[in-house]
């Protein structure tokens, strides 16, 4: 028997991982969200402490600390989740079949990159990004929308590829 099809789009990542080599840029900071269900890998996430707009010159630098969701200033995207699962870290234990990690870690959180991320619906190149205030979950909507009531636009942030009728994965292009 012969093939009859190809499929035109491969499998291309993991919510949270860069889709492509590029210039990349993310900020550490320890996890401290009152709801530890939310901190999902590819979730966005907001300042609680830690970020004063000025150098901190104290002896003891304080680590900035952030939360799934939030109202406070964009601290990027959950991102590269091989690391926490690499150091059992992940909730149920070490190579535990989840996206969500716990309180207390150090993460990393995307500014500059084209990060893989789950879209709850259709997607298209150009849609911009909200995330809603309480969990931090993305939507999508095209360029110009105003934010819906209990969310925040994802600063600098838009669909880069793929064209979805429905929810699948896209790319995210982050340029903060």
């Amino acid at each position: 028997m012969f093939q009859k099809e190809v499929s035109l789009q491969q499998a291309f990542g993991i919510v949270g991982e860069s889709a492509y080599d590029g210039p990349r840029r993310a900020q550490p900071a320890i996890l401290n969200t009152t709801n530890p269900a939310n901190n999902v890998i590819g979730r966005a996430c907001t300042v609680v402490s830690g970020a004063t707009g000025s150098p901190d010159t104290s002896a003891d630098p304080k680590p900035l600390i952030a939360q799934a969701g939030g109202a406070g200033i964009f601290a990027g995207i959950l991102a590269v989740p091989k690391n926490y699962v690499s150091y059992g870290t992940a909730t149920g234990g070490s190579l535990a079949p989840t996206m969500t990690v716990p309180n207390g870690i150090a993460v990393e959180l995307a500014l500059m990159d084209e990060i893989v991320v789950a879209t709850p619906a259709g997607t298209n190149p150009g849609d911009i990004a909200f995330f809603d205030d309480v969990t931090g979950e993305l939507s999508f909507a095209p360029a110009g929308t105003a934010a819906p009531g209990g969310k925040t636009l994802v600063p600098n942030a838009s669909i880069t590829r793929f064209t979805n009728a429905g929810a699948s994965l896209a790319v995210l292009k982050l340029t903060n």
